[in-house]
Order: structure tokens, then C-alpha cells, then sequence
């Protein structure tokens, strides 16, 4: 049941030491350490390389489709590994008898299915020595990934809708964290700072703002909220377009929770053009009222059924 020059050269190889001992494996299966193994939903293993023994958990055999024990055989697990994924834990077997470790972590890695399926886990291994320092056995645990994936996959698939949806809006729709750093925004957010929406993720707005001034200013309004003080915060803020232009933003903060951290969730309107124009007409109405002042008569008058309503007029009308 010793290793050879060649065991450590494959994952196959290395376990192909000896034929199964029965009695042992049942003495391995009777350890209190492996039944506690065996009760969890991780899939256990061990490698006894003296005995020349080599077990899986029964349950992983039957959740990938196999006979309770068709994997307790070395060649055939090997077999089931995805052939991409066999160089990196050849590596990591290899590390283990270098001496250069005593664990392995085997990141996550598909194991193929009776039917050709793909399942995701991840494996972490321990190596026991005997006292001169040679390998004696090996215990590990493969770890399903299939409900974390899935999990991961939708909310994968909800935040791309989710982004889709609110890149299709006209005004800006940000989320900062309490340090605040960008952790969503939509494509109106963007093209305000003159970059795309990954670019802006996990930046500070002290970064992408081109006023310091400015930007402490907005900071100031997200802190209020996360301080507690106010459940909402609407506000005119001052910003620069991309080409160096003023603008003016009308935006509305709440507070929000990304990821189980606090965070601001804002809705910026532009309303520039709006203050452009309401400026212009002020303009107008004032030069209105000083050509009406210099007239000798009443300028205009509207008249809604019987009453008349003096629009504007001048120190001759009265």
C-alpha cells in the first residue's frame, strides 16, 4: 500500500495503490469522525493508502446518478472529474506529496453526472503523516454548489433585468454606499460622467465628479440620510456635464440596504433646460414690464366673459 514514483502523477494513479480491503473499509465506515461526515450533506471521502482503501460517500454516488458504491473504485471517480478541472487538482495532489502542504482546497470544479449533467462543488482535503513524515491518509469533504449557483445565477439574471429596466429610464438612478462608492447606476448616470456603468462601479463619486465642491456637497445629503435624520431627502444639487457645462439636478434620496450594508438610493432629474427656460421668461417679463413702463397707454388687456383682467399695464392706465 506504499506510494510509488508514479502515484503522484495523477489522481487516478495515486489511489491505484492497492486492491479494496473490505474489512477495512467497514472499520473506516464505523469511525464516529466519518459517520459525522456521512450525517452532513457534504459529500465525504477518505484515501487510506496502508490499507489501500479508497470511500465515498454513498449519497454523492447517488446524487450524480451512480451505484451507491460504483465510485469507490479510484479509475472511476477519476472519470467523473471534468477533464478541465483535472490539471488543477493533479497540482494540488502533487503539492500534498512534495510536502509542500498539508491541505488542499480545490476550488469550485464539476463533477459529470450518470446522465452527462455538470454538478458544481468545491473540495477541501486534509493528508495525515506517519511519524517519518510519510503520507498515511486522507480525508476531504466535496461540497455541493448546486443550490449556491442557482442562487447565484438568478440573481444574476434579476440584477441584468433589473439594469435593463432602469437603463430605459431618462433620469438618473444611482445607489452609493456609506462610503460613498457607486454600486448601481444607470446608463443617465454615465453618461453624466462621461463613462460607462461598469467603469463607475465600486468608484467614489470623489473620483468621477470634476468638483470637489460639488461632490461633498451630494455627499453631505447621503450621509443626512444614512444618519437616520430623514427617511427622505429632496433637493437642487449643482453638477458638470461631460463637456464642461453647468447643470442642475433636482434629486430625491431614501435610504436603501445593498448587500446587508447601508446604502442611498437616489433619483436625479434634470432639470437644467427647465431652469433655462424659466430664466428666459423671467427675462422676457422684465423687459416686458420696463417697454411697458415707457408706453402712454395701457398695453393689453384679456377679457373672459364679462370681466376684463389686466395683463399688464402701466402708470397711464391708473
Amino acid at each position: 500500500g506504499r506510494l510509488d514514483s508514479r502515484s503522484r502523477r495523477s489522481f487516478g494513479a495515486s489511489l491505484l495503490v492497492a486492491p479494496m480491503n473490505r474489512k477495512a473499509e467497514r472499520s473506516l465506515l464505523s469511525d464516529a469522525p466519518w459517520r459525522a461526515l456521512l450525517a452532513a450533506r457534504d459529500a465525504a471521502w477518505r484515501w487510506d493508502m496502508l490499507a489501500g482503501t479508497f470511500e465515498v460517500d454513498p449519497a454523492l454516488a447517488q446524487r450524480l446518478g451512480y451505484e451507491a458504491a460504483a465510485l469507490n473504485d479510484p479509475a472511476a471517480f477519476e472519470r467523473i472529474i471534468h477533464p478541465d478541472d483535472l490539471p488543477l487538482l493533479h497540482r494540488g495532489v502533487d503539492s500534498l506529496f512534495d510536502g509542500q502542504a498539508d491541505r488542499i482546497n480545490w476550488p469550485e470544479h464539476r463533477l459529470v453526472g450518470r446522465d452527462g449533467a455538470e454538478h458544481w462543488f468545491v473540495m477541501r482535503a486534509s493528508l495525515m503523516r506517519d511519524k517519518a513524515g510519510r503520507p498515511e491518509r486522507m480525508e476531504g469533504v466535496f461540497i455541493d454548489l448546486g443550490e449556491q449557483r442557482a442562487a447565484r445565477m438568478h440573481a444574476a439574471q434579476h440584477a441584468q433585468r433589473f439594469q435593463q429596466l432602469i437603463d430605459l429610464l431618462p433620469h438618473m438612478v444611482f445607489v452609493r454606499d456609506e462610503h460613498g462608492r457607486f454600486v448601481l447606476a444607470n446608463q443617465a448616470v454615465a453618461d453624466m460622467y462621461g463613462c460607462t456603468v461598469r467603469e463607475m462601479m465600486g468608484r467614489p463619486l470623489m473620483e468621477l465628479h470634476r468638483d470637489v465642491g460639488q461632490a461633498q456637497y451630494m455627499l453631505e445629503g447621503d450621509r443626512l440620510i444614512l444618519s437616520g435624520r430623514y427617511r427622505e431627502l429632496d433637493g437642487e444639487e449643482h453638477s458638470t456635464y461631460p463637456d464642461g457645462l453647468p447643470a442642475m439636478l433636482r434629486t430625491a434620496r431614501v435610504p436603501y440596504e445593498h448587500e446587508g450594508r447601508p446604502a442611498v438610493l437616489g433619483i436625479c432629474v434634470d432639470i437644467t433646460t427647465r431652469r433655462q427656460h424659466e430664466r428666459k421668461l423671467r427675462e422676457t417679463e422684465e423687459q416686458f414690464r420696463l417697454l411697458a413702463g415707457n408706453m402712454p397707454g395701457v398695453i393689453s388687456r384679456s377679457r373672459n366673459d364679462a370681466n376684463y383682467t389686466t395683463l399688464c399695464s402701466n402708470e397711464a392706465t391708473k
